[in-house]
Order: structure tokens, then sequence, then C-alpha cells
């Protein structure tokens, strides 16, 4: 939805002002426009790290502790409205095809670059944005913080002083200085706007907090940009948070989110849905995930919102058409994971009584 706002714009700009057509139909031009694309996304990287209130919506994609594939669609829900003013510049002379292209190009590229698998490239490291750069740049030691912010190309962070090569002699720290511990995504999307707000209320004067919204994260009166190195907090080593959880509860998860993903595909397919639907469906993918998160917490509610979720199962699949081979196989399975549900609750009820 928000991609869409995004592009609606740079379409009706590139209609109504752009001052010429860049062809990207030779195959000069359509590199002078990929290398455009990621100069820009350098830029907007570099602010959603070096702009407080961006950095409050960014956070997300730093906030996991591991690093690995999956991080590479850890994405915020406000992401877009981080960048798009920064690529409006474009619609003056680059055709919205050609900018939406290349622009999803260059995502694609990065989704391999966040792996720990891969090591050293040889000569492609002193062009390329590898795994090996960008593992720093999900660092949250001091060292490591607020470097190697390139899509494709590193040249842009060699250029512009915020290069940093990995070093084995500092281990690196994977997260954020102000590590959630919850495994809720909801809660992980909106924290960090608190800690920009409280940052806002105990500064003094109107002018140090406007500042504080737009200069950096670790900034603080009569210091740069950025910050001091001084004030920033130094991790150097950090249990990474993991809460104890039986095999059961695990393997359960596991056919629940599969099963998720399954609703997410069906529902994707459905031909003829009016927004409402659209909504719907996004609401319980989210209120779906959001449990799971909540069950890996050890939340005491995490149980009773399982529940709820699964009567709205055996309610709401039936009614989208059993007759629908996957629908019918959802609406099976879950009905399964609704008795596993209800006994692991009156079983929690027993225990509360015995004790």
């Amino acid at each position: 939805m928000t991609r869409g706002a995004e592009n609606w714009l740079y379409v009706y700009v590139y209609n109504n002002y752009k001052v010429f057509e860049f062809n990207g139909d030779t195959l000069l031009n359509w590199y002078i426009i990929a290398l455009v694309v990621d100069f820009v996304y350098y830029w907007v990287h570099r602010a959603c790290h070096e702009i407080h209130i961006l950095w409050a919506q960014h956070q997300v994609h730093h906030s996991s502790e591991d690093y690995n594939l999956t991080v590479g669609f850890r994405h915020p829900l406000l992401h877009a409205w981080c960048g798009f003013i920064f690529y409006l510049p474009m619609a003056f002379f680059v055709s919205p095809i050609q900018f939406i292209m290349h622009q999803q190009f260059n995502l694609l590229y990065q989704f391999w670059i966040h792996s720990s698998v891969i090591n050293n490239l040889g000569p492609l490291e002193y062009v390329l944005n590898t795994p090996n750069h960008h593992k720093v740049h999900h660092g949250c030691n001091k060292i490591y913080l607020d470097k190697n912010y390139g899509g494709v190309l590193i040249i842009w962070d060699r250029l512009f002083g915020t290069f940093e090569k990995y070093s084995p002699k500092h281990e690196i720290i994977f997260g954020i200085v102000s590590q959630p511990r919850t495994f809720n995504p909801l809660y992980q999307q909106i924290f960090y706007n608190n800690n920009v707000y409280e940052k806002f209320k105990k500064l003094n004067g109107w002018s140090n907090k406007i500042q504080s919204l737009f200069k950096g994260p670790s900034w603080l009166p009569g210091r740069s940009w950025t910050g001091c190195d001084a004030d920033k907090t130094d991790i150097r080593d950090r249990k990474i948070y993991d809460p104890e959880m039986s095999i059961w509860y695990k393997v359960y998860l596991l056919i629940d989110f599969v099963l998720c993903c399954c609703f997410f595909q069906y529902a994707v397919t459905l031909s003829e849905v009016s927004p409402f639907q659209v909504l719907g469906h996004l609401f319980y993918v989210m209120f779906s995930l959001t449990i799971i998160g909540l069950f890996f917490d050890n939340h005491p509610w995490a149980i009773h919102f399982e529940i709820l979720r699964c009567c709205i199962n055996q309610f709401f699949i039936p009614y989208a058409g059993t007759e629908n081979n996957i629908a019918f196989l959802i609406w099976s399975i879950h009905t399964l994971l609704f008795v596993f549900c209800l006994l692991k609750f009156f079983n929690n009820i027993q225990s509360i009584k015995f004790k």
C-alpha cells in the first residue's frame, strides 16, 4: 500500500513535470539508470540511519540478533515513506517503468548479502556490496555503527567515508543498541518511536527538541550530527534473547506458520475481493504472526489469543469456500490445532488449581 502511494507520486511528477525522458533501451543508458538508482539508495539508506525519526522505522530491519537470509525479508511497515522523497528528482527524466524496474533489481540483489556463510570474495570486495561488507552494517558494536550503507555497490561508502572493513578481532554483535527483548512483530515495529518521544521530551528548548527528531539517534546538544563516539554505547557482548520452549510448542508453531503462509498464498489468488476483504486478510496474517511471537515470548495471553484465532478459522475458512482443496486442507489441520490448544488451555487451568 505504501509502495503504491510512493509510485503514484512518482508517476504524477513524471507525467506533469518531466524535463526529458532518459531512454533506458540502450545498454549504456541502462547502466547509467542502475548507477543513479544505487547512488540514491545509498543516501536513502544513510538518511534512515542518521535521521532519528527515520531510524525509528528502519531499525526493524536491524533488530534481528541472527544474520541470515530471513533478515532480507525483515522490512518495516513505514519504510517506503522514509525514502520516496529522495527518488522524486529522478521523475524529471527517468520513466516510472525504468525506475521501478531498477529499484526492484537493486533490492533483489541485496537479498543474498544477508548471509554470514559467504566470506571474502576477493577483488569483488572493492566494488560490490558483499555479505562480508553488509554483515558489518548489521553490527551494533561501536566500531561498526553506521557503516557500509551501499546497496549493490560499496564504492559510495569508500567515496563518502562510511566504509568499514570487517575485522576478525571484533566479533560482530548483531541487532541494535536498544535491543527489544521480544519476538512480538508489532511491538518491534513501533517500540523505538517511544525512544524518540522520550528524548524529545527530555531535552530543554524547542531548538534542541526539533534537532533531536532530525539529527542522528546518538546526537546530543553541542555534538556533531551523528553524535560523539564517546557518548555512544559500546556493545561488546550480549546474550541472545531465546526463551525456553517445549519441542511440542515449536512443532505447533512451525505448522502454524506454514499454514499462515498457505492462507496468505490462497488469499492472494482470489480474483474478486473488496478492499475490506484485503484488509481483513492482512489483519489476519498480522494477527497470526503476532500470536506466534507471543508464544516465543512465553506470554501468558498467547494461548488465549490462539484459541480466539482458531475459533475464527473454524467459521471463516468454511465460509470462504471449503470446496477449494487448499482451503479445506488448511481448515482441517487448524481443527486439529484447535483441539491441541483447548487441551493445553484446560491443562494450564488444572495446573493452576492444583497449585
